[in-house]
């Protein structure tokens, strides 16, 4: 799908709103408050409404998209120009290319969309598992480049491999020396009264898994990797915090598992959103 065809059929909020719904209703089997069945579409507040109790679930609610005065088609461009085409954009680029006009807007939208592109499916089903080394100190690739953000010195890799040529599947996650400096961080931001995006700072305490998985990748192939990475990032995400950098490792790592597939990068990114959505975690409202 390129970008004429996406705004062709999704320039207004309905349609983006039927096709948010035909992905997540299935998520929303009972009331939130009183547990029952019955629930009614309303596109008043485009949500259901329990027909016992009279609870509204949002679909916004449900979903990353809560709390934000977004409408559902500014959702959908902003998901769309993140998602499409084989490099990352910057925030300036997707500001230029969107209908939004804040800097701010499209830059804490874009960090809450890779927030979602997390694959922990595909690290549980990894069958390899690797350090990948970057070597700030020869320049590695221009790795020190004013133009590219700090990034960390090993990156953890696992590989699901396939039968089929060319599609392996990776998943990228920083190295857990950094998990102590990133959670301090989360933590200043919280308490800071003039931090206004502590939802995207949400703290989670994970313990270290100890990884028995055989460690056989290629050396080449983990040198392609880095370098592949090194240049995605390069002049695109200036001043990149290791915060959020994790963000944007999902997105390379999505982009790289869907480089030879038929699933348009739109419905890849919906199945994804489904599988991490919780059932039933919209606002409870009572009428």
């Amino acid at each position: 799908m390129n970008l004429s065809e996406f705004y062709s059929r999704y320039s207004d909020e309905q349609s983006c709103i039927s096709f948010l719904k035909n992905h997540l209703e299935k998520k929303v089997s009972c009331c939130s408050k009183c547990s029952a069945k019955k629930l009614v579409w309303k596109e008043s507040f485009a949500g259901w409404r329990c027909a016992k109790c009279s609870t509204r679930i949002s679909l916004k609610s449900i979903s990353f998209m809560r709390d934000s005065n977004l409408s559902f088609v500014e959702w959908m461009e902003l998901i769309f120009l993140v998602l499409h085409g084989k490099k990352s954009r910057s925030i300036s680029e997707i500001l230029r290319l969107s209908r939004q006009t804040r800097h701010d807007t499209v830059s804490y939208a874009v960090k809450k969309i890779r927030q979602e592109l997390i694959d922990t499916k595909l690290k549980a089903d990894a069958e390899f598992y690797d350090l990948i080394e970057f070597d700030h100190d020869s320049d590695e690739i221009g790795l020190n480049s004013i133009d590219t953000p700090g990034i960390p010195t090993t990156i953890k890799i696992f590989i699901k491999p396939s039968k089929l040529k060319r599609q392996d599947q990776i998943y990228l996650e920083i190295s857990g020396k950094y998990h102590l400096d990133i959670l301090s961080t989360k933590i200043s931001r919280h308490l800071s009264p003039q931090y206004r995006h502590k939802k995207l700072c949400t703290i989670k305490i994970k313990n270290e898994e100890s990884n028995s998985l055989p460690s056989t990748i290629n050396h080449l192939w983990k040198k392609k990797v880095k370098e592949n990475f090194i240049k995605s990032v390069k002049g695109i995400h200036h001043n990149l915090s290791l915060l959020f950098m994790q963000g944007v490792l999902n997105e390379y790592c999505f982009k790289y598992n869907l480089r030879n597939s038929s699933l348009d990068p739109l419905s890849a990114f919906m199945q994804l959103f489904e599988t991490n959505v919780r059932q039933n975690c919209g606002e409870s409202k009572t009428t």
